[in-house]
C-alpha cells in the first residue's frame, strides 16, 4: 500500500505558560546595582511532524512568548519506541 500525506505527517499547537526569573548586578560609576525581573508569561506555537519512517520523523516546531520579546524556531528529529 501506498501511504498518503495524511498518513505521513501532522500538525500541532501548543499552547500554556512559561515562568522565570532574573538577576544581574552592574557596577555603575563604583556602585552596585542590582536588577531583577520575574514572571509568567503566556505561551503559544505551532509545528508540524513529517514521519520518513514508523518509528523516525522530523520535526519543524515555532514558539513564542507573550509580552517577553521572545520567539523560537526548531528542527529536530524524534523517535518513537514501539
Amino acid at each position: 500500500t501506498v501511504d498518503t500525506v495524511a498518513d505521513t505527517s501532522w500538525t500541532f499547537g501548543k499552547l500554556g505558560f512559561v515562568s522565570g526569573d532574573s538577576e544581574s548586578d552592574v557596577v555603575i560609576g563604583g556602585t552596585r546595582v542590582s536588577v531583577g525581573d520575574s514572571g509568567t508569561e503566556l505561551t503559544y506555537g505551532l509545528g508540524a511532524v513529517f514521519n520518513v519512517t514508523r518509528n523516525f520523523g522530523i520535526r519543524a516546531e515555532w514558539e513564542n512568548v507573550d509580552d517577553a520579546d521572545i520567539s523560537m524556531l526548531s528542527i529536530g528529529i524524534q523517535y518513537k519506541f514501539q
